[in-house]
């Protein structure tokens, strides 16, 4: 393992860290968001199609027990879905980087080989 290797492996960590803290940011924006999307949700529902059950507008708690069922809101749940997989995975490559940077350092150790790390 050269110095070079070493400084590219570290740098790939960086990289990953970057883009799990891009990720993380995307989760919390939607998170953010919920709540105003589903205020919307819940009201288009009472504006919409009487009550099945009772025939009469729906009252607020009616539209949040059926709010799922609003396409906009589905879609910003989905989104809020695929970000947590998102950090998931991003989460999980940081750390593959972060071992394959420690691993090339102790190989370029065992080496004689000195790093300078900040």
């Amino acid at each position: 393992m050269t110095r070079g290797q070493c400084y590219t492996e570290i740098a790939h960590v960086e990289g990953a860290a970057l883009n799990l803290t891009q990720a993380v940011a995307n989760e919390m924006a939607l998170e953010d968001e919920r709540a105003l999307v589903k205020v919307e949700a819940i009201r288009r529902i009472m504006e919409s199609a009487p009550n099945a059950l009772t025939g009469k507008p729906h009252s607020a708690s009616s539209a949040e027990a059926i709010v799922e069922q609003d396409a906009v809101y589905y879609e910003h749940r989905a989104k809020q879905r695929a970000a947590v997989c998102d950090v998931i995975l991003m989460r999980g490559k940081y750390e593959a980087a972060r071992l394959r940077a420690r691993f090339a350092v102790e190989l370029a150790a065992m080496d004689g080989i000195a790093l300078e790390l900040d």
